[in-house]
């Protein structure tokens, strides 16, 4: 019997899927992360009895809406996207071979990064034109500013759901997401929000990449889309061309334990009830959290992948079996990264 990796890798060969990317799918090139952005530019304003090491993660849109608002009102912010743009440019390298062997594999890119990343590299592998690049491709992309559903499946295309770093409108304070994600707030539907659902919600694909779903507003619209389409079900004015059950998508996760703990019988195996200070019971915990997590993800029929602690190269060896595979269905020419 098929294990989950390798029926994910003959599913998707199968069939269109596109990528979404999250932060830690352009962490490897040097960009900076959330919480480095926010120090940098909290030096910008010195926010008083702000200690931005030790602010949880879902507060961040409020630090970067306490610097904005303090930098607009000294006059500055044009320090503000400055600082943006210069924290979002690689400093290790532009892009790695994981890039260029996820966009061999599925060309389109959705992302709610902020980076050209993705962008980079595909525009070098187009100049560079090996075998998988068909002659004559060119790069799109598309941004908050104007996003069309159709064009996220476009081959050789990113489509920067949160904005792109050069331009001023971007998600990451929280006027931003409320700004852009009207219905959790009371509001009309949003263009961002209708493309989220709507690519969420086909038959074709999602394989979620570096992205850790700690951006609430992102799944809530996916669990939205979802549960709405659940209800079409039957109804004469629903939806008809796709049911709930042909949603099909994958999420790469590392699994944060050394060894390969499978946390999930682990916590079915053993008592939680140890000693509050153990090891053990922490891991209890944090292995709780990260079950409740997955079984949410898998209510909207997104699949776990769990790779090996700090294994970040398996995610490599994926999309190369789903190459590898679409060229032996399909019969088209190939090389190597």
């Amino acid at each position: 019997m098929c294990n989950p990796k390798d029926n994910m890798i003959d599913d998707l060969a199968k069939r269109d899927f596109i990528v979404f990317a999250g932060a830690g799918a352009s962490m490897v090139t040097g960009i900076k992360k959330w919480r480095e952005l926010l120090g940098v530019l909290n030096r910008l304003v010195a926010l008083k009895g702000v200690n931005i090491e030790e602010i949880d993660p879902l507060h961040f849109p409020e630090i970067a809406q306490m610097i904005y608002d303090r930098l607009e009102n000294d006059g500055r912010i044009a320090k503000y996207y400055e600082a943006i743009q210069e924290c979002m440019k690689p400093t290790q390298c532009s892009w790695v071979a994981a890039h260029q062997k996820i966009i061999r594999a599925s060309s389109s890119i959705v992302t709610t990064n902020i980076d050209s990343v993705f962008e980079k590299a595909i525009s070098d592998a187009i100049e560079n034109q090996p075998r998988w690049v068909p002659s004559g491709q060119r790069l799109s992309y598309q941004t908050l500013e104007n996003l069309d559903v159709e064009k996220t499946m476009d081959p050789y295309s990113v489509t920067y759901l949160h904005g792109r770093c050069d331009k001023k409108e971007m998600i990451l304070k929280t006027c931003d997401y409320f700004k852009y994600y009207r219905v959790r707030n009371g509001g009309a539907i949003s263009g961002l929000e209708k493309v989220l659902k709507d690519v969420f919600c086909r038959r074709e694909g999602i394989v979620f990449v570096g992205f850790s779903f700690g951006d609430r507003f992102v799944l809530e619209t996916f669990e939205r889309g979802f549960n709405e389409l659940k209800m079409a079900v039957g109804d004469v004015k629903g939806r008809k061309d796709v049911r709930p059950e042909d949603i099909k998508h994958y999420a790469f996760f590392e699994n944060p334990f050394e060894g390969g703990l499978d946390y999930e019988n682990w916590l079915i195996e053993k008592s939680i009830d140890f000693n509050p200070d153990s090891t053990e019971k922490k891991d209890a915990i944090e292995a709780e959290k990260l079950r409740k997590h997955e079984r949410r993800l898998r209510d909207i029929n997104i699949e776990v992948i769990r790779y090996e602690h700090d294994k970040h190269i398996e995610i490599e060896s994926y999309f190369e079996g789903i190459y590898n595979n679409k060229r032996r269905l399909h019969d088209f020419p190939g090389n190597e990264i």
